[in-house]
């Protein structure tokens, strides 16, 4: 059987019908990655291109399961490139080497996004969920600069261990994106927050920079790779420079609570984009 290609109109049933022919396939579906497609889909920015939804030449669907799954959550038809009578061997399948994002966005005209993609990611969302590469490229290519702005302001190159860049980044331009925050005012207060002081001088004891310090030493001692602790560390940050904005002074740690004001802020922002 010769291997033939052609672009189809797949609907939600049709997905469901083409997965019916998903058998010998030892790759389970991931929720995960079928929730980010079907995002993108039902936002209108799922793309037609080369890579297709393939068929053996027995008819068993060999590459697409995600796409597919994701048609039917979304509910919406999508068209996609279908590709019949592919050869057998299962080792001519994903083993390509997969572009990062960051090589991504370089080719689409965005600068480097190495030591921005995850506060960019997690902005976008806003309740720090996974989006997918092609989502965050285009939401930076008009937010870019203001990522980068954030990253130099609080000086995420000189960042003290205690706490995380995505924290820092992503706390930084909640604030500057509102204008919650003059730029010079970030950062003196990741000037304080970095300084290694705990206890203070020069008038500085009762900074909120470093109560905020305090706090997130004391809580999570130089770990922060879980969503949680990120989000409740970008949480402290922007509660201490509102404060820090408003000349307050404080002693006392910061009460988290639910819903968070950096989500609360993530929300006006993700509206303002057209997101939520």
């Amino acid at each position: 059987m010769a291997m033939q290609m052609k672009v189809e109109t797949v609907t939600p049933d049709l997905a469901a019908h083409y997965l019916k022919r998903n058998v010998d396939n030892y790759r389970k579906i991931s929720k995960t990655k079928v929730a980010q497609y079907a995002a993108e889909m039902k936002a209108g920015k799922w793309q037609l291109n080369g890579e297709g939804i393939m068929f053996d030449e027995e008819g068993k669907l060999k590459n697409g399961q995600h796409r597919l799954a994701a048609v039917i959550a979304a509910g919406i038809p999508v068209k996609m490139t279908i590709v019949t009578g592919v050869g057998n061997d299962v080792t001519i399948y994903d083993v390509g080497s997969m572009r990062t994002t960051n090589q991504i966005a370089l080719a689409s005209g965005c600068g480097d996004i190495t030591k921005i993609e995850t506060a960019a990611g997690t902005a976008i969302v806003g309740r720090f969920s996974t989006v997918t590469k092609g989502v965050v490229i285009e939401w930076l290519k008009g937010h870019y600069e203001e990522l980068k702005r954030a990253y130099r302001v609080c000086g995420a190159n000189n960042r003290t261990r205690l706490t995380s860049r995505t924290s820092c980044v992503l706390a930084c331009y909640l604030m500057l994106r509102r204008g919650l925050i003059k730029s010079y005012e970030a950062e003196v207060f990741f000037k304080v927050f970095g300084s290694g002081n705990t206890v203070g001088s020069d008038g500085y004891q009762a900074s909120p920079a470093l109560v905020a310090r305090r706090m997130i030493e004391e809580r999570y001692k130089g770990t922060a790779s879980d969503k949680k602790s990120i989000r409740e560390q970008t949480e402290i940050l922007v509660l201490a420079m509102m404060d820090f904005h408003e000349g307050k002074t404080r002693q006392m740690n910061y009460q988290l609570r639910e819903p968070m004001k950096c989500l609360e802020i993530m929300d006006a922002i993700r509206k303002e984009d057209g997101l939520a």
